[in-house]
């Protein structure tokens, strides 16, 4: 046997080596907890101002999440499970209070629900019922919120209104 052939196939190298694996499965499983949503994720549009993220679900990237469910652009209301396993739910709705844009348009609501929150989610109604209290104080902030014309100056590009976390 060669020298490099005994090391391969001393113990002490395989344990180092099952440590290795076992690491780098941790930091993959680590890393897609991180990523993943911890609370409701909000998105929606004001009566003068556009799309926001209005809560960002606690994911680092709220955007791509939405997208990832894949949710219709068209005018209905839409419940889908999605996911790997079809463990989150995302929701387009109308706003339950009837609220409309300016240009006189029904102001839809898309929600991101994570998986650890899906129990007792059936419809768009649980979503109305169940979720609507706990998001709309935060969406009645950006509702009435005025838009800023941006005049190209990195001032008046600030963001007006912060999504939260929680």
């Amino acid at each position: 046997m060669n020298t490099v052939n005994r090391i391969i196939n001393h113990p002490a190298t395989r344990r180092a080596a099952n440590k290795a694996t076992n690491l780098a499965v941790a930091k993959v499983v680590a890393d897609n907890i991180i990523s993943e949503p911890t609370t409701v994720a909000h998105y929606a549009r004001g009566k003068d101002v556009g799309f926001k993220v209005v809560k960002s679900g606690g994911s680092p990237s709220p955007i791509e999440e939405l997208e990832s469910a894949n949710i219709s652009e068209d005018g209905n209301e839409v419940f889908k499970k999605f996911g790997k396993n079809s463990e989150k739910i995302a929701v387009k709705f109308f706003d339950p209070e009837g609220r409309k844009d300016k240009a006189g348009r029904p102001i839809h609501h898309e929600v991101v629900v994570p998986s650890t929150m899906t129990s007792g989610i059936n419809n768009i109604d649980d979503v109305k019922t169940k979720l609507w209290p706990l998001l709309k104080d935060d969406y009645d902030k950006i509702y009435n919120q005025v838009r800023v014309p941006l005049d190209g100056t990195r001032e008046s590009a600030k963001i007006i209104y912060k999504p939260t976390d929680d």
